[in-house]
């Protein structure tokens, strides 16, 4: 299923390229990038609700961090589209980071954070191909 997920993204990137209307391949692009952000933060979510009563302190942690993604794909929308890009880019990185790295890798399975790495960098290479040269149109 993972990888079904990066069709939009895959076909975006595509269209983006090959189309007339690469402005509007991009804004779909750029909203698809936004939903599957608040679907990583939901992940968060989910992790915290899940850890019960013993650890509050990093479930509040977690549900802190499981509305960044959600906030940053939205205001990426509102974003000139070469903005808007960069910082969907960033997002998906820097979530990656702290799911890896950070202090978000605590109660992910190993196969969960292998399968993360391998769609963020699939997810990360169509929005480069996708994204606007220059400053781009509106979001």
């Amino acid at each position: 299923m993972g990888i079904a997920g990066l069709i939009p993204f895959a076909a975006g990137a595509a269209l983006a390229l090959l189309t007339d209307d690469a402005a509007a391949a991009r804004a779909a692009l750029l909203a698809y990038g936004a939903v599957i952000l608040s679907f990583l933060g939901a992940v968060h979510w989910g992790l915290a609700l899940a850890s019960g009563p013993t650890d509050t302190r990093r479930a509040m942690r977690r549900f802190a961090i499981s509305v960044l993604p959600s906030l940053l794909g939205w205001a990426a929308l509102l974003m000139p589209q070469a903005s808007g890009f960069a910082l969907a880019t960033a997002a998906f990185a820097l979530l990656l980071a702290a799911e890896t790295l950070g202090p978000l890798r605590a109660g992910l399975p190993g196969w969960y954070l292998r399968l993360r790495i391998g769609l963020t960098l699939g997810a990360l290479v169509a929005l480069a191909i996708g994204a606007p040269i220059g400053g781009g149109g509106p979001a």
